[in-house]
């Protein structure tokens, strides 16, 4: 250490050895000095209530308090305004430094639709309402046409009309599988004259309801 300073006392030199200290030191300083602003320290903000207000005023309501509002989801909840807000975390109340992300829920612009899948014809009708389900949509008990290989996919119907491979169908409203029931079924065996006939009058009208259908879509 001796040898390197020996020789060393002009004043430029003794210069940057001040210059180099007094920059090791200020940087500790500044570091103090800046790292409450950057981390935001004993800063408090009360998350507000934007459960149930619009989409826009919800934005609104957080961008004031110094937030950023995130939409993460949406979901669609009969009987809500399009574009409510349904879930927000954090919760409101939270205490939260300014700039944190407060995610969003909220409710679908109309009703959820989705394209309807090939299926009739092609599926059993434990496929169809696994599909169906996986896609959202609910099912109603399904219609049993004697004649037809038993389980088969026949038709897709949402109330009395025929839903055909493609259309964007509401997930809302119930859909219906027309299925075969097989050649014969035993239990009408055990049926009286009358009990048969009723039973066997709602399939013939199923089944003719289902030509028809399929008749007036070909025109």
């Amino acid at each position: 250490m001796r040898q390197y300073f020996k020789g060393k006392t002009g004043c430029l030199f003794w210069l940057n050895v001040m210059l180099a200290i007094a920059i090791v030191s200020a940087i500790p300083v500044v570091i103090y000095f800046t790292l409450d602003g950057y981390t935001h320290h004993g800063e408090q903000i009360d998350v507000p209530t934007v459960v149930g207000k619009s989409e826009s005023k919800a934005t609104e309501l957080l961008e004031m308090a110094d937030l950023i509002p995130v939409v993460n989801d949406s979901v669609y909840q009969k009987g809500i305004a399009p574009g409510c807000v349904l879930e927000q975390n954090p919760k409101a109340g939270t205490i939260v430094k300014s700039g944190h992300v407060i995610h969003l829920t909220i409710n679908y612009h109309g009703a959820p639709m989705a394209k309807l899948p090939d299926l009739a014809g092609n599926s059993s009708r434990l496929e169809a309402e696994v599909i169906l389900q996986d896609l959202g949509f609910k099912l109603t008990e399904p219609v049993m046409i004697f004649g037809r290989p038993k389980d088969l996919i026949i038709a897709i119907k949402q109330g009395k009309k025929e839903i055909l491979a493609g259309a964007n169908v509401n997930k809302e409203i119930p859909l219906t599988l027309v299925c075969g029931a097989g050649e014969k079924d035993e239990s009408l065996d055990s049926l009286d004259d009358d009990e048969f006939y009723e039973r066997n009058k709602k399939f013939m009208a199923d089944t003719v309801e289902i030509e028809r259908d399929k008749f007036d879509v070909a025109l």
